[in-house]
């Protein structure tokens, strides 16, 4: 083998590792910045999500015995 095509080979294998290795730093940060963004999404103590949480909730109530209400109306109709 002379000495061009063996230098070629060496560069060409240190390019696919550099490649390689890049693409796992990148696919590594990537997933760190998924974590990171889900924690923060999903963070409990968040006063806005409690506070979304608690309204959601009470509307549910309220539509239960809205809905109670009617079948109860419904029954005395009867």
């Amino acid at each position: 083998m002379n000495i061009d095509l063996e230098n070629a080979i060496c560069h060409g294998e240190e390019q696919r590792r550099k490649r390689y290795q890049k693409n796992n730093e990148y696919a590594r940060a990537r997933s760190n910045i998924a974590k990171e963004t889900e924690a923060l999404f999903y963070l409990v103590e968040c006063p806005l999500t409690e506070e979304f949480h608690h309204h959601h909730h009470h509307h549910q109530i309220q539509d239960l015995q809205q809905e109670v209400k009617m079948i109860s109306n419904e029954e005395d109709d009867i």
